[in-house]
């Protein structure tokens, strides 16, 4: 279907952790729970399903900045060392594929989360990369982690940090999860109304007054935001942004029991989370 689209770049597919994970282990998976043996031993078979159908690997988050618009975490985030080594086995056991992981690094610190990671791919014997990220909060965390990768890399292993070529982009608007207005508790009094009426409420002048004087009090618009945000972005960095643009809505999904409606784990977004439910696409 791809070699039929005209693309100015090549492209290339991960295996989703997420998806994976809510396929098989479906509301255990939303609320974080642990993996057992079986749910393990299925997820590695998909995984390495994919790879040999063309996958170019496996991708898992463990930030706490991954979050659906009701702000629930995504699937992924508390998963267990021996799930992360069974799936990657996977790949070794075809032979292909990398591993590719998004992570905080503060639980409980840096080099006991990169130790993990470290033990994940001498398991599988399988490359790996990670995003490396400034943080606000840790400002010399990245100076650590490139040093335990150049460490990794000196034994012999292939764990290589992603630098990202530009700030971290965020879309920020009535129809996102946040918006420069989020925190200030004038407006939570109104969040929950439909757009067309937010919007009448904030043109309201004592309404937006009260809106902006609640942010100037409060001093932030984003307490809901992580304290140590991955991005590296500081709050008063984020209301500075030019972004405006505000991410269309979704059009109305019905629920659908996982169990009815599996037809491929790469079909299945966690965030279109209706707690049991997961909608097929």
């Amino acid at each position: 279907m791809l070699d039929g689209k005209p693309r100015d770049i090549d492209i290339c597919a991960l295996v989703p952790h997420a998806a994976v994970r809510v396929y098989v282990m479906g509301e255990r998976a939303l609320n974080l729970e642990p993996a057992n043996q079986g749910d393990i031993a299925a997820m590695r078979q998909i995984v390495a399903e994919a790879v040999q159908a063309g996958a170019f690997g496996f991708s898992t988050s463990r930030t706490i900045s991954h979050k659906t618009l009701k702000g629930d975490h995504t699937p992924t985030l508390r998963a267990q060392e021996d799930e992360l080594i069974g799936i990657a086995m996977g790949l070794k056991e075809v032979g292909a594929g990398f591993l590719e992981v998004v992570s905080d690094f503060n639980l409980p610190d840096a080099a006991t989360e990169f130790a993990m990671l470290r033990r994940v791919a001498e398991a599988c014997g399988r490359p790996m990369v990670f995003s490396l990220t400034a943080r606000h909060d840790r400002t010399e965390v990245w100076k650590e982690l490139l040093a335990l990768s150049n460490q990794a890399a000196a034994d012999g292993l292939r764990i290589r940090p992603v630098f990202p070529p530009r700030p971290i982009g965020i879309l920020m608007g009535l129809l996102g999860s946040q918006n420069p207005f989020s925190g200030a508790p004038s407006y939570k009094a109104i969040a929950h109304l439909p757009v067309p009426e937010r919007v009448a409420a904030m043109r309201d002048p004592a309404k937006k007054a009260a809106i902006l004087a609640d942010d100037r009090i409060s001093g932030s618009n984003f307490p809901s935001l992580p304290a140590s945000p991955s991005s590296g972005c500081s709050p008063s960095a984020i209301r500075r942004t030019t972004c405006r643009t505000a991410r269309p809505a979704s059009p109305p999904r019905p629920p659908a029991r996982a169990a009815a409606r599996r037809t491929s784990p790469t079909t299945c977004c966690w965030r279109t989370r209706a707690r049991a439910s997961c909608s097929a696409r």
